[in-house]
């Protein structure tokens, strides 16, 4: 799947928790996976080397003509235990109750489909081949499933 280029409405289910990050040097669509990058700041979902998962932007946000922590940007951080219905990427039935990788800042995958395995969440269910609920938690570690 492509990356974003618009904004994306997301379906959930379960109690919101938002938190306010400084923006990177990007633009950032709602709806789209969001991660720590290498400095702390907020960048689109991407099977990136040494970025850390941090939730699904709540509000658009371009930073594109700024500098990294110019602007904050509001994110939807699953701490509830909130599920989101989610792109996938070779995902099977199988793969309920596994957790599940950024591929890029709308698609998750197994770990096969990824490189550097930025865990994003578990798949609670899976409704088609390209298409489930996830439990979307920053932090998410196999300690977890």
């Amino acid at each position: 799947m492509a990356i974003l280029t618009a904004d994306k409405e997301l379906t959930f289910r379960g109690e919101p928790s938002i938190s306010a990050f400084k923006a990177g040097v990007d633009i950032l669509y709602k709806g789209g996976f969001m991660m720590f990058d290498a400095n702390g700041y907020i960048v689109a979902g991407a099977d990136t080397a040494a970025c850390r998962y941090a939730g699904i932007c709540t509000e658009q946000c371009d930073n594109s003509g700024g500098a990294a922590g110019d602007l904050y940007v509001s994110v939807e951080t699953g701490d509830m235990g909130r599920e989101a219905l989610v792109a996938l990427t070779s995902v099977e039935q199988a793969d309920v109750g596994t957790i599940l990788y950024i591929s890029d800042d709308q698609t998750l995958g197994d770990k096969t489909a990824t490189t550097n395995d930025c865990a994003a969440g578990v798949l609670t269910e899976l409704i088609s081949a390209s298409k489930g609920w996830v439990k979307v938690k920053p932090g998410v570690n196999v300690a977890s499933v």
